[in-house]
C-alpha cells in the first residue's frame, strides 16, 4: 500500500528508479490524460526510438507497441516497462521480514511500495494517483 507524504514517496520512487526524478513523475501525480507516443510535450517527443544509451531525463527506456525506445514518463507505457524492470529486481523466495532492522530490508520494503504505484499508473485510466488507487481497489473487488 503506498504509504507516506509526497516528499518521502518521491525520495523512494528516486531510490528505486532514478528516471522517476522527474517532475512529470513526482507523487502525487495529477493530470488529465496519458499522452500517446506520436505526441510532444514540453518540446520532448512523448517517444524515441533508438538503442539503449543509458539513462535519460524524463523517460523509461524498454520495448512497447512503438518499438524499442525511451517512452516519455507523460505515457502510460514507460510504467509498464518500468513496472517489468521493478519486478525483476525484487528477489523472489526469501522472507522479508527476515530483513525489516536492516537497510537492505527498508530499501527492499520501498522497492515493493514504489513497484505497487508504478502497478496502479500503468493501469489507470488517466495519470492521476488518486483516480489509480480507486481503480486498482475496484479491479481487486471484482477478483474476488
Amino acid at each position: 500500500m503506498v504509504s507516506g507524504n509526497a516528499n518521502s514517496m518521491d525520495v523512494k520512487m528516486k531510490n528505486s528508479a532514478p528516471e522517476l526524478e522527474s517532475k512529470y513523475a513526482r507523487f502525487p501525480m495529477k493530470s488529465e490524460r496519458w499522452r500517446a507516443t506520436d505526441e510532444v510535450i514540453d518540446g520532448q517527443p512523448c517517444f524515441i526510438p533508438q538503442a539503449y544509451k543509458g539513462v535519460k531525463n524524463n523517460y523509461i527506456w524498454g520495448n512497447r507497441r512503438a518499438g524499442k525506445g525511451f517512452y516519455h514518463l507523460v505515457t502510460r507505457e514507460s510504467y509498464g516497462i518500468l513496472f517489468d524492470r521493478l519486478t525483476d529486481e525484487i528477489p523472489y523466495g526469501g522472507c522479508l521480514s527476515c530483513w525489516m532492522d536492516d537497510k537492505t530490508g527498508k530499501q527492499m520494503v520501498d522497492l515493493i511500495e514504489v513497484r505497487e504505484l508504478v502497478l496502479h499508473r500503468s493501469k489507470a485510466s488517466i495519470p492521476d494517483d488518486d483516480v489509480a488507487k480507486k481503480e486498482a481497489k475496484k479491479a481487486a473487488a471484482k477478483k474476488k
